[in-house]
C-alpha cells in the first residue's frame, strides 16, 4: 500500500498507522479498496463515514470471534445475536467490566434464540412476545419449544406454550 494512502485512511478514520498494520491482512486491504474505489466517487465525509463503518465491522468480528473462543462458542453464534445484543457485549467489551457480564448477556441470548420460531407457531411476533413477557417466562416457552419441536405434533408445543404464557400471567 502506498504511504499517501496509508495515511488518508488512517486519518480519516481516526486510528494510528500502527492500529491499522494490527488488523488482519483482510480488513487491510477491504478498507484499502473501499478508499481507492471511493476516492474518485464520494466526498472526504462519505468516505470517511464508508471507512469507519468498515473499521467498525471488522473490529467488533475480531472481539466476537475472541469471545467466542473463550467462551468455547462458534464464532457465527455470536455475530448471529440480535444486533442490541452485541452492542450491549461491546459496551461491557469496552468499559473492562470483566468476562462475567459478558457470557450473562450471550447466554440469555441464546436460551432464547429460538423466540422468532417459538412466536411464528403461536402466529405472534416476538417483539409482543417480549412486550408483554418477561425474560424468565421467555425462556421457559423457547424451552419448551426447543424441547419439544420436531418430536411433538405442533398442536401439542402450541398447547404446552400456551400452558406457560398463561402460567406467567403476562406480568413484565
Amino acid at each position: 500500500m502506498q504511504e499517501n494512502t496509508l495515511t488518508s485512511i488512517t486519518m480519516l478514520i481516526e486510528i494510528s498507522e500502527d492500529e491499522f498494520n494490527s488488523l488482519p491482512e483482510e480488513a487491510q486491504n477491504e478498507l484499502e479498496s473501499a478508499y481507492t474505489v471511493n476516492s474518485g466517487i464520494l466526498d472526504a465525509d462519505e468516505i470517511s463515514a464508508e471507512l469507519k463503518r468498515l473499521y467498525v465491522h471488522h473490529v467488533t468480528n475480531s472481539i466476537l470471534s475472541d469471545l467466542a473462543e473463550r467462551f468455547s462458542l462458534n464464532p457465527d453464534t455470536l455475530k448471529n445475536l440480535p444486533q442490541s445484543a452485541r452492542s450491549e457485549i461491546l459496551i461491557q467489551y469496552e468499559n473492562n467490566n470483566g468476562y462475567t457480564e459478558m457470557y450473562h448477556i450471550i447466554q440469555k441470548c441464546i436460551q432464547i434464540s429460538s423466540l422468532n420460531d417459538a412466536a411464528k407457531l403461536l402466529d405472534t411476533t416476538a417483539s409482543q412476545l417480549e412486550e408483554k413477557y418477561d425474560y424468565e417466562t421467555l425462556a421457559q416457552l423457547c424451552g419448551a419449544y426447543d424441547m419439544m419441536h420436531g418430536i411433538e405434533s405442533d398442536s401439542t408445543v402450541i398447547r404446552e406454550m400456551t400452558a406457560v404464557l398463561a402460567e406467567s400471567g403476562g406480568t413484565k
